[in-house]
Order: C-alpha cells, then sequence, then structure tokens
C-alpha cells in the first residue's frame, strides 16, 4: 500500500517457483493458527511503498496491516 492506505495500481503476472497463492483452510479460523501463500505485490520508482495489507477472505472488514 502506498502512503495514503491506497493499493499501488502495479500489477504482476508470471510465477515464481515455490510460490503458490492460497487461501485459508477453515482451520485458520482459530488463535494461533498458521498457513501459507505467496502473494506478490510491487510498485515503481513513483510511489512510496508503506506497508502490505491483506484484505483477503474473512478480513475484508477488518484487514491486517503491515507498517515499516
Amino acid at each position: 500500500m502506498d502512503a495514503g492506505g491506497r493499493g499501488t495500481g502495479v500489477v504482476i503476472s508470471g510465477e515464481l517457483d515455490d510460490c503458490e497463492r492460497e487461501s485459508a483452510p477453515r482451520e485458520f479460523s482459530s488463535v494461533g493458527a498458521k498457513y501459507q501463500s505467496c502473494r506478490l505485490q510491487g510498485g515503481t520508482a513513483k510511489i512510496e511503498v508503506a506497508g502490505a495489507e491483506y484484505d483477503e477472505d474473512s478480513y475484508k472488514d477488518n484487514p491486517i496491516v503491515w507498517t515499516p
């Protein structure tokens, strides 16, 4: 996400080895549950990338946000 909290608008296509995009399994609803997924994001030299946000599945209304 950019400094204003919006997506960067950059689209990344293609595949990387060992990078599979998966949705969270049903078991991911309990505290401490884990799952692994790979979602590529990017920006351009003109955009200040200020953090990352996960807003899929049941997190659409209350996303997880990481900032430096």
